[in-house]
């Protein structure tokens, strides 16, 4: 079997590929752990009946050596000599073997089997037993957060209403700042390459850098894919609570995978822990045609980073749920949103002094 490598961009982007991946690993580690486990202990029985053996060689040693022959008469022939002799020489020939085998067997269990047992309980079994658990541990603990901090309810959060005039005031000022240092520092930037090459100019040796080389780095292409978890909004016919958003407030997992030059959108359903099925997973997949996507207002639903798609081949808008601001910003991005469309005074107030030059130049211009 043929295993993935586990990249450290997957595990940023925690794709249930990812997960399927790390599953793979997992098994394939328990398989080595169970087998491991099956050598040593076949390696403990050999042991133990290579011990019983030596111990039986022994013994038989011990009886030829001791073996003697009944002579008849006062001398013993030739032949008797040297089969005893023989015998003598045979069963410490046995003896020598046996001890031979009793430093290999010590060997072994030193060198061949205490080694593998260190290996599978603090190498495998630490990364099964206690990496995986804290694995699950945090997860688990990540998505709870994450699902409580995406619950949260919009009413509470609209506080910070009141310091936007001093938030864009700030900012405003701090992005004059910035502006100004940018254009310093390239000011400076260009002084400086400028007074290197008079200097080289008026210098001895010649170099090899030519005057018209484009010192701007091209710009980062954009990947025309876009994937992330979403949380979307199952919608009930029979509504149970009654607020903002009337509807029922079951939201589902799914990993998105929007392709921006086919405009197709894949929804896959997952769990919040790290034991999904892809082949499941993809058999209930759901695929389609963006037609259009749309920011939710903030005060027509009571839940925060919504918006809305409307699939080409459907009448009825599926309401998403991003992960954060700037995850709903890159969604809408990716598949050409627009901001919602307000009824007549019924749009956010916002101060527009550019709109209000434009008027006042209209109004004097026909007064004049």
């Amino acid at each position: 079997m043929v295993l993935r490598p586990l990249e450290f961009a997957d595990c940023l982007s925690d794709s249930p590929w990812f997960r399927q991946n790390l599953r793979e690993h997992e098994s394939v580690l328990e398989d080595a752990h169970k087998n491991i486990k099956n050598i040593e202990i076949q390696c403990r029985e050999l042991i133990q009946c290579t011990r019983k053996l030596s111990v039986a060689q022994k013994a038989f040693a011990k009886s030829l050596k001791e073996f003697k022959i009944v002579t008849i008469g006062s001398t013993q022939t030739d032949d008797e000599r040297k089969i005893a002799e023989c015998v003598s020489k045979f069963g410490d020939f046995i003896t020598q073997i046996e001890d031979h085998r009793e430093k290999i067997i010590e060997d072994s269990e030193i060198h061949f089997i205490e080694p593998l047992r260190k290996f599978r309980v603090e190498g495998i079994g630490k990364v099964l037993h206690v990496d995986k658990k804290r694995y699950e541990k945090e997860s688990n603990k990540f998505y709870a957060s994450l699902e409580k901090h995406l619950h949260l309810s919009t009413a509470s959060h609209v506080t910070h209403e009141d310091f936007k005039p001093f938030l864009s005031e700030v900012q405003s000022k701090v992005q004059k700042a910035k502006q100004s240092y940018e254009e310093t520092k390239e000011y400076y930037v260009q002084l400086k390459d400028k007074m290197l090459i008079n200097h080289l100019k008026n210098a001895v040796f010649q170099t090899g850098k030519s005057d018209n080389v484009n010192e701007n780095p091209t710009p980062r292409t954009i990947s025309s894919i876009k994937q992330g978890y979403i949380f979307a909004h199952e919608k009930s016919k029979i509504p149970k609570t009654i607020s903002r958003d009337v509807l029922s407030n079951r939201w589902t997992m799914y990993y998105c995978v929007y392709q921006k030059e086919t405009r197709i959108f894949t929804m896959i359903p997952v769990n919040n822990t790290a034991k999904t099925d892809m082949k499941g997973a993809l058999g209930q997949s759901v695929s389609f045609k963006l037609k259009t996507c749309t920011r939710r207002a903030s005060d027509s639903i009571d839940k925060r980073f919504c918006f809305d798609v409307l699939a080409m081949d459907r009448t009825e808008q599926m309401t998403l749920q991003a992960l954060s601001e700037e995850d709903r910003r890159q969604w809408l991005d990716a598949m050409d949103g627009r901001e919602p469309i307000y009824l007549p005074g019924a749009g956010p107030t916002s101060n527009c002094p550019g709109r209000d030059r434009t008027a006042f130049h209209f109004q004097t211009t026909d007064a004049s």
